[in-house]
């Protein structure tokens, strides 16, 4: 097989997201996992305005027709750019992937996620001038004998049931200000996949704390049911206010969290981890997990930035 049996082109959000859905849901990323994204999801992020519609997007082509690799970009802030790209398995080693990471922009950063342990990725980012930025731990524990805490005085966690989107949207924005996802279309996709849960940690009238948690979208095939449901389940977008931070409300936000994940049935329980602050880790080390993996988040200056 060789190069003039595909091409890349711009994607087409009339006729190419049925290829691109069925793309995600049965091959790996530069993570190694399986993102499997409803045509929700992708709606929503065509529509999101760090995505410009898909104008960025590219599609590899395959002589039949069949789209056989995808690159979606995503632009964040005035300078940076997220890139996730994947290819079908039987496509690979044909210089694929490289030719998508090269169709991404080139006048800006670009940052991708890889996981350490899947061979071949870093190499092919450092090859492509890609550096290293930092390590989030990935790490697991089972779901089993899980109890709630205690919590501090003046505190409680509702767990709503009725993915009020713009209950989400204020408690993000109140835990992680600038850096909170805004968007009301992509936070309702987000609130209607399988399984999902917010838990809010209540301080009087206010929400000063919120944990997301849901099936992970960052499982491997081999972690998935026949429908694609993820068998491990995962506390994500964990955060307090700061005004709330240092009180020791952050260890019962989280196991609110984990209970839940093992009320609805998940065996296996996953967390990430900054490696960069040490007691993220240990938080998380106190709650019976064990790193099993890196992810490594990788960043790609544009042309002039200086080092």
């Amino acid at each position: 097989m060789n190069k003039r049996q595909w091409t890349i082109r711009a994607f087409d959000p009339a006729q190419d997201r049925p290829g691109v859905q069925k793309l995600w849901a049965g091959v790996c990323s530069f993570d190694g996992s399986v993102p499997t994204r409803t045509s929700a999801e992708i709606e929503a992020r065509l529509k999101h305005p760090a995505h410009h519609g898909g104008a960025h997007w590219r599609v590899v082509i395959a002589g039949n027709g069949a789209i056989v690799g995808a690159l979606e970009v995503g632009f964040v802030g005035s300078v940076r750019t997220e890139v996730m790209l994947a290819v079908n398995p039987a496509w690979r080693r044909q210089g694929i992937g490289r030719a998508l990471l090269q169709a991404a922009p080139r006048d800006r950063r670009l940052l991708v996620t890889s996981r350490l342990s899947v061979a071949g990725t870093g190499e092919l980012l450092a090859s492509e001038g890609f550096i290293e930025r930092y390590r989030e731990a990935r790490m697991r524990r089972k779901a089993k004998g899980i109890e709630g805490l205690e919590i501090p005085d003046g505190a409680i966690v509702q767990v709503d049931s009725a993915r009020d989107v713009e209950r989400c949207q204020r408690a993000l924005a109140e835990v992680f200000g600038d850096d909170a996802e805004q968007d009301l279309g992509l936070l309702t996709a987000w609130l209607r996949r399988p399984d999902c849960r917010a838990l809010y940690l209540k301080v009087g009238s206010k929400d000063l704390g919120i944990c997301i948690i849901a099936g992970s979208e960052h499982a491997k095939k081999s972690e998935r049911k026949p429908d694609g449901a993820a068998t491990i389940g995962v506390v994500e977008h964990v955060g307090l206010s700061k005004q709330v931070r240092g009180k020791g409300l952050s260890r019962p936000l989280v196991r609110a969290g984990m209970v839940e994940l093992a009320k609805i049935g998940f065996a296996d329980l996953e967390v990430l981890a900054d490696r960069r602050r040490a007691s993220a880790a240990e938080l998380y080390e106190a709650e019976g997990f064990s790193i099993v993996d890196d992810d490594v988040h990788w960043i790609r200056r544009e042309p002039w930035a200086k080092e």
